[in-house]
Parts: C-alpha cells; sequence; structure tokens
C-alpha cells in the first residue's frame, strides 16, 4: 500500500480536479487498491471540505479527510498527514499539482519488487494560462544505492515535493529528533533519511506538471529560504559539519537562483545569510565562494545568450 499525501488550503476547485485525475489514472492503470489519499485541509475558507467529502461518495478511491481547526502552517500540516499515514510508502502531491500517466503503476512496480526507498519524478511547470515551462533540464535517469553519493546527486530535487515517493517508517520521530531545525522545507530531510538508508532513482521520464503562478504559503526571504533549506543537513548530518557545507553548496550550484540572478539580489541574499545568527560558521565561510560563483555565472549567462 501507498499513502498518498496532500496538504491544502483554499484550493477547492484545484482539489477537486486533482482527484478526479487521480481516479483515471488509478483505474486506467488498475492499480486503485494499491493506494490510499489522506488530505488534511488547513481550515480553508472556500468549501475545500465540502467538495472532497462530495467527491467521496462517489468515488471508488480510498480518500481519509482531515480538518484542521485552525490554519497551522504547511509544514505542520505536511507533518500532521505523515502521522496519519500508515502505509509503507507515502507519496506527497501538492493540491494543485498532477501526477504524470503512467506514475502510479510504475511507483507500484518499482517501489516493492525493485526494493526503492525513495523515487523522485522530474517535473515541469505550467503557468495557469497552460504555457509549459521547462523546469528541470536534466533528463538523465540514474538510480544510487542507499548512501552519500545518492544524495550529493540529486537530494536538491527534493525541494519540489509532488511525486516524491519514500519509504515512511522512522521518518516522523527522525524528523523531530531536533526540534529547533523543523522547517518548511522538510521535504528535503524526508527524501534524505530514505536515500541514506535505501537505494534510490531519479526518473525524468515522469515529469509531474507543477501549477506556477498560484500563491503559494512560503514566504520566501531575502535568500528565498536557503537557511530553512540548510536545517535539513544539520537533520541529516548532525555531527558531521563538513558533509552539510558540501550538500548545501551543491544545492546552491544547482539551485543558484536562491542566491540571486543578478549582483542586487546576490548583495541581499548574502548580507541576510551572513547576519543570519542560526547559520553556522562553517557555511558563512563558504559563501563568499559560493556567491562568486553564482554572480560568474550569471555574468557568463547573459554574455552567451
Amino acid at each position: 500500500m501507498i499513502d498518498i499525501l496532500i496538504p491544502t488550503y483554499n484550493r477547492a476547485e484545484h482539489v477537486r480536479a486533482n482527484l478526479e485525475h487521480l481516479e483515471r489514472m488509478a483505474t486506467t492503470e488498475q492499480v486503485a487498491d494499491r493506494f490510499r489519499i489522506l488530505i488534511s485541509d488547513n481550515a480553508s475558507q472556500d468549501g475545500t471540505a465540502q467538495v472532497v467529502r462530495t467527491f467521496q461518495e462517489g468515488s471508488r478511491l480510498r480518500i481519509e479527510l482531515h480538518v484542521q481547526e485552525t490554519n497551522i502552517g504547511l509544514e505542520a500540516n505536511t507533518l500532521f498527514l505523515i502521522g496519519q499515514a500508515t502505509a509503507e510508502f507515502i507519496m506527497f502531491l501538492g493540491d494543485d499539482d498532477l501526477l504524470p500517466e503512467g506514475y502510479l503503476s510504475y511507483v507500484v512496480r518499482n517501489m516493492g519488487a525493485q526494493g526503492y526507498g525513495a523515487i523522485i519524478p522530474g517535473c515541469i511547470g505550467v503557468l495557469p494560462d497552460g504555457t509549459i515551462l521547462q523546469t528541470r533540464p536534466d533528463r538523465r535517469r540514474r538510480s544510487r544505492k542507499a548512501g552519500l553519493l545518492g544524495l550529493f546527486d540529486y537530494l536538491h530535487y527534493g525541494h519540489q515535493l509532488s511525486g516524491l515517493t519514500i519509504y515512511r517508517e522512522g521518518l516522523y520521530q527522525a524528523y523531530l529528533a531536533y526540534p529547533e531545525y523543523r522547517n518548511i522545507y522538510l521535504f528535503i530531510f524526508l527524501l534524505g533519511y530514505a536515500m541514506q538508508r535505501h537505494p534510490s532513482i531519479y526518473n525524468p521520464d515522469f515529469q509531474v506538471r507543477v501549477a506556477h503562478g498560484n500563491p503559494k504559503d512560503w514566504s520566501y526571504d531575502a535568500s528565498n529560504l536557503l537557511v530553512d533549506l540548510h536545517y535539513n543537513y544539520h537533520l541529516l548530518y548532525p555531527r558531521n559539519p563538513l558533509l552539510r557545507v558540501l550538500l548545501f553548496s551543491r544545492l546552491i550550484m544547482a539551485q543558484s537562483w536562491r542566491i540571486g540572478s543578478n549582483l542586487a539580489a546576490c548583495r541581499r541574499s548574502f548580507r541576510h545569510l551572513m547576519a543570519t545568527p542560526t547559520l553556522e560558521t562553517p557555511v558563512k565561510a563558504a559563501l563568499p565562494l559560493l556567491t562568486a560563483i553564482v554572480i560568474l555565472k550569471f555574468s557568463i549567462r547573459k554574455l552567451i545568450p
């Protein structure tokens, strides 16, 4: 069994469309009996809960709805769903993101028979008008044994939650072991925890359609939440600052837009990070070089279109 976890807030019509899409997929791929869908409505005000209840009445899918009395935030809402899950594997899904055809049956085949503890799909961005954005150009399918190599190779893809499928055992307790490092990008830790212990695969043959342009409950700061992202490396390697710096550097090189796409943005991000007391000294020591590399990268792109 696989539990699909959908945290949601004020996305009634998107949730309805997503459930309809999941039901079509599960029926066509003949895997409806292998999935349960857990939805946590974060105190929506647009009738999301009623939309889900109405859909439940005539659906073949097993859907379990939870409604929060107050908005507890995305991180706590996601953690709540993990605590409710009972299946061996969990899959995260944004309420307005759509899985690609064939992905459900692919996950069923590979999470069991192939022994993977983590599957990472590709993704493409989709604007509200349907315009397609290529958001992840890496089209190399590859698998890794458990351990650091896999984390260094594609852990940074964990920032995009939809379609991530992970072995569940131990996740909840491990994430809460250091409560001071709880963060909105907990998916990085959850993915990394599974990849430390199990083989993993990145398969961009399956491209999740990720909605762009809808309001997101992320509250980006001057460094686009790089501090939150770094907290996950504390959770993964609490006693190894060198590995934390290496993985953080890999993230910045892969997602250089978080530092900035122009000199002014890079300066703001650099000042913000250096002034953050919870960002550890080894990372701050590496920041001048990392920022310089990012500036060089966007300068080259401007010179060579």
